[in-house]
């Protein structure tokens, strides 16, 4: 990376309630900003249990860039009443919590609709078969998030004959997939890290993801009672 890189999640991103769950917290900046470099149209977060900070993680990038978009997170949140609560009270109007995925989603998302899609490879019964079924759905130049991807290697492996692929090893490891084709807008506000993906080396890459591993580890004590 010969430029700065400072990632605006460092600034900007707040971890909405005490964090619960440690498998989420080494990636929550880096999907902050992802979404803050995409500007999507259209998000759907299947993570939606133990994993309501991702969605959130979405929305406040969405909210903080004023982007016109929408969020579908679908799942059964652990605290359901704190999850709706905050997510009412923060992002009505383009944040949408569901129970259950669709079983047949194209019936709900045409095809290449979805910018922006986050799959949880632990919390899928077939991790291979979820992203076959929705990958169709992604729009050319959208972006698969896959959460977990430390456990599903061959599936990672496929996923990279698809378009460009980083992975980020730490934690469970989150893989990141921005689909081919597709053109890029510059849009005033959007972070580069998208930009900066396409365009790493192998070494620059893992220089990126150790400057993600410190970035989580700043906001997880920025939300410290103790901080």
């Amino acid at each position: 990376m010969n430029d700065l890189y400072l990632p605006e999640s460092l600034e900007r991103y707040q971890l909405p309630w005490p964090q619960r769950h440690d498998r989420w917290l080494p990636h929550l900046p880096l999907l902050y900003d992802l979404a803050a470099s995409l500007h999507p149209t259209l998000v759907v977060d299947l993570t939606l249990g133990d994993g309501e900070q991702a969605s959130f993680a979405f929305c406040q990038a969405i909210k903080d860039h004023q982007v016109d978009s929408l969020v579908y997170a679908f799942g059964k949140a652990d605290d359901p009443d704190t999850s709706n609560r905050y997510n009412r009270d923060h992002y009505a109007g383009f944040s949408y919590q569901l129970d259950a995925a669709p079983d047949h989603p194209e019936q709900r998302f045409a095809p290449q609709s979805i910018d922006l899609l986050h799959i949880d490879c632990q919390k899928e019964a077939d991790a291979a078969a979820t992203v076959s079924r929705w990958l169709p759905l992604i729009r050319a130049g959208g972006v698969l998030v896959l959460h977990a991807i430390n456990t599903t290697p061959a599936l990672w492996q496929d996923c990279q004959r698809h378009g460009q692929a980083s992975l980020f090893p730490a934690g469970e490891g989150l893989g990141v997939l921005r689909l081919a084709g597709g053109t890029d807008v510059a849009i005033a506000g959007h972070t580069p890290l998208l930009g900066l993906l396409a365009g790493v080396d192998g070494a620059e890459q893992e220089q990126l993801c150790r400057l993600y591993e410190h970035v989580a580890a700043h906001v997880s004590l920025r939300a410290s009672p103790e901080a």
